[in-house]
C-alpha cells in the first residue's frame, strides 16, 4: 500500500487507537477485540515488549487492518518497523532524520508538534501528518480548531489525553484523524469476560463518527 492510500485510509477511518500495553499478549488481545468491533487502523507503540514482532505478525496475518508503529524515536526503529510491515510511522517528538528516512522510502510519517511553531516546522520538514501531542493538556478540541484556523493546509492528528467521547469534537474542529489511547478500551470489562460490552461500546463510537 503506497503512502497516498495509507493517508486516504486513515482519513476515511478517522480513528487511530494507540495500543500501549505492558505485554505483547495484551496488545494482541486489544487489537483482536477492537478489530472485531470494526476498527481497522492501529498504532502499535514500540514501548510494548517485542512490538516490532507484533507488527510483523499482525501485518502478515490481518491484511484487512492497517498497522502503524508509534513512539518511534530513531531511524533504526523506523526501519525495523517498516521492514516488519508498518505502513505509517508516528513519533511523540520531531526527529528530522526519521522524517527524511520515511520520505526517502515512501513511508507515511507523523512526527509530533505542540506549539504552532513546532507544528509548522514539522510540516515544512516533510511530515505527512503532524501529531499534536499531548493535545488534551492544552485545550483539546478547541486547541485544534484554533491551530487549524491559521494552518488550514496542515493535517493534524491530536493524541494524548483524548477521550473517546470527544473524538467527534476534534474532527469537527478540523482534525485529520484522532489518536485515542487508554480510553478506547475498558480493560476491566475485558478481563471480567465482558468482551461483547467492549465491542458494543466501540461500535457505538464508530457509529457516532459516521453521523453528520
Amino acid at each position: 500500500m503506497n503512502k497516498s492510500k495509507v493517508l486516504q485510509t486513515i482519513a476515511e477511518k478517522k480513528l487511530v487507537p494507540v495500543i500501549r500495553t505492558a505485554t505483547i499478549d495484551d496488545a494482541r488481545w486489544a487489537v483482536e477485540v477492537l478489530a472485531d468491533a470494526g476498527i481497522s487502523v492501529f498504532e502499535i507503540t514500540l514501548t510494548i515488549p517485542d512490538a516490532v514482532e507484533l507488527i510483523r505478525e499482525l501485518s502478515a496475518s490481518k491484511s484487512e487492518i492497517l498497522i502503524g508503529a508509534g513512539t518511534v524515536l530513531t531511524i533504526d526503529q523506523a526501519k525495523a518497523s517498516s521492514d516488519a510491515g508498518a505502513k505509517f510511522i508516528v513519533s511523540p517528538i520531531f526527529e528530522k532524520q526519521v522524517v527524511e528516512f520515511c520520505n526517502k522510502n515512501g513511508i507515511c510519517v507523523m512526527p509530533a508538534g505542540l506549539t504552532p511553531t513546532e507544528i509548522y516546522s514539522a510540516w515544512q520538514s516533510g511530515a505527512d501528518v503532524v501529531k499534536v501531542f499531548p493535545c488534551g493538556a492544552v485545550g483539546g478540541a478547541s486547541y485544534i480548531k484554533a491551530v487549524k484556523s491559521v494552518f488550514p493546509e496542515i493535517k493534524l492528528m491530536p493524541t494524548g489525553g483524548v477521550q473517546a467521547a470527544s473524538v467527534k469534537d476534534y474532527l469537527n474542529g478540523g482534525a485529520f484523524a484522532v489518536g485515542v489511547g487508554s480510553d478506547i478500551i475498558d480493560w476491566k470489562a475485558l478481563r471480567d469476560g465482558r468482551k461483547v460490552e467492549v465491542i458494543d461500546r466501540t461500535r457505538q463510537l464508530l457509529a457516532l463518527l459516521d453521523t453528520k
